[in-house]
């Protein structure tokens, strides 16, 4: 059982391993695992995906029931991938189409993509994923041939935060 942001953490990491996001890195030659949280160390073999939560900010608070033991709190906060890719001996893509082939998986799962119904089953442990909401993605190069692509969503939850 988590709370909080860190029931919001443990949703995600599940949703990236249910769908088939580990195997698509490794398949490019990524070590396991794939997702990182926070932070890559540069030794980690590429292309691999940070991601983080910034702080919630708490838009309202409630009762989360008739009794006034129970408060509940909607929070928005933003969820950032950053995928980071170089070439893949073998393949004809350059790295940025390594970065936004990945990009589009992680999209197929969480939201955002244009076609594709998101796959996710975005179930928290306490409280409820109210909404992911696609915010914006784009490309950066990072050295010679590497590339980081952040993708960006709005998270909106509704939490206990009394019992």
């Amino acid at each position: 059982m988590s709370i909080g942001n860190a029931d919001i953490q443990k949703t995600i990491q599940a949703a990236w391993i249910a769908g088939g996001l580990e195997a698509k890195f490794a398949d490019l030659g990524g070590e396991s695992p794939a997702l990182n949280f926070d932070e890559g160390s540069p030794e980690h073999e590429q292309p691999y995906c940070v991601w983080n939560l910034a702080a919630p900010d708490t838009e309202t608070r409630m009762s989360g029931s008739s009794s006034a033991a129970i408060k509940q709190e909607i929070r928005n906060c933003v969820l950032r991938f950053d995928v980071h890719t170089k070439p893949v001996d073998g393949d004809a893509r350059g790295a940025s189409q390594i970065a936004a082939y990945l990009i589009e998986e992680i999209m197929k799962v969480f939201g955002g993509h244009p076609t594709v119904v998101a796959t996710a089953d975005l179930t928290m442990d306490n409280g409820c994923m109210l909404d992911i909401g696609y915010m914006r993605d784009y490309c950066v190069k990072t050295g010679n041939n590497n590339y980081q692509w952040p993708l960006e969503y709005q998270v909106t939850v509704d939490v206990p935060v009394t019992a």
